[in-house]
């Protein structure tokens, strides 16, 4: 379970140094929606079946057609993995707009020494823990 926050921070550091480097609101977004995507299924996918993302998940899900999933959908929609899944995109959904819109104040408390250590402890365990994937 660490090594899977691990990654998670190391995925997220580099989306952020893209986000920083190229600059653009758009590519911020996109990267928003891709990384809530990509969180949704795979809460889902542990909540439900105790599992992550994996290739044989990515091949099950592209041989798959229109049928299945509105099945799929249907039957599971209303399991209490979806409802876990629902609240834990939610909260770090409203979490991610709460950050973003005090991104000024945010960014003078960064002036702290120690919540600069804090952060960047937290980045390099996610680095170490996450480039060990």
């Amino acid at each position: 379970m660490v090594k899977a926050y691990g990654e998670i921070v190391f995925m997220a550091s580099i989306f952020c140094i893209l986000s920083w480097v190229l600059r653009k609101i758009y590519f911020k977004i996109l990267i928003y929606i891709f990384l809530f995507i990509i969180y949704i299924i795979n809460s889902y996918l542990y909540y439900a079946y105790s599992t992550d993302i994996t290739p044989n998940i990515v091949l099950i899900l592209a041989e798959t057609n229109n049928k299945e999933i509105s099945g799929f959908f249907e039957t599971y929609l209303t399991t209490p993995a979806s409802y876990k899944t629902i609240f834990v995109v939610v909260v770090f959904l409203v979490a991610t707009i709460i950050g973003e819109y005090y991104n000024s104040y945010i960014s003078k408390k960064m002036e702290s020494k120690y919540l600069r250590i804090v952060l960047s402890l937290t980045l390099l365990f996610g680095i170490i823990f996450g480039s060990s994937a």
